[in-house]
């Protein structure tokens, strides 16, 4: 069982749920790019990502590409970047990890949080198994690996390392990204002023 047929799911069922995104956005009028990008974490990427801690591991990356693409849509209707658009500015502006990235980022906070005495999956913490098993968050590299994380079960150090865990992921996806071809360097980050813009302008600007 590779999921594959849930990920192809998953993604046309996120990518009905993008007209919400449009129904609130248009070339000069609509909510402003941040409000947008929240109403797709809220209403959208939890439908992505409904279920990864068990799908993520054996994902292809195939798999992987179908729903980012529906991310990728989103991020340009609240962005309003044009198709060509390379998907790092996407990310880059409005401040979103991509998916995979952001998946294997909940699923080692997933892994974390079972440490917790009172968690239901604190028994596959050190779980032998008992015959070769597809991957799991569990049993395989696919999480991140973070080293300054403590071993400790108590609520305070798992919490503290649930941060870590976030600071890591982002600062790792920030340093794999590729220089801006013109820049020859990372794009910088939009300034805040553009905020205050009305998002004819902002989109005006984005192209």
């Amino acid at each position: 069982m590779t999921y594959s047929e849930h990920v192809r799911s998953t993604a046309s069922k996120a990518k009905k749920n993008i007209n919400i995104l449009k129904a609130v956005s248009g070339a000069d009028w609509g909510k402003d790019t941040e409000t947008i990008v929240q109403t797709y974490k809220a209403l959208i990427r939890p439908v992505l990502e409904y279920g990864s801690s068990i799908w993520g591991p054996i994902t292809s990356e195939s798999g992987w590409q179908k729903i980012q693409t529906v991310q990728n849509s989103a991020l340009r209707i609240a962005t309003g970047h044009t198709r060509d658009t390379n998907a790092q500015h996407l990310h880059d502006e409005t401040s979103v990890l991509p998916l995979k990235n952001h998946v294997q980022m909940m699923a080692l906070q997933l892994r974390e949080k079972s440490k917790l005495e009172e968690h239901p999956l604190r028994s596959l913490m050190n779980q032998e198994p008992i015959r070769l098993m597809k991957k799991t968050i569990y049993n395989s590299e696919y999480s991140i690996k973070v080293y300054d994380c403590n071993n400790s079960d108590s609520s305070v150090e798992v919490n503290r390392n649930m941060k870590t865990l976030h600071t890591t992921a982002v600062e790792r996806y920030l340093e794999s990204r590729t220089p801006d071809k013109i820049l020859n360097a990372p794009a910088p980050k939009v300034n805040e002023i553009e905020r205050t813009l009305d998002r004819g302008m902002r989109r005006t600007l984005a192209r």
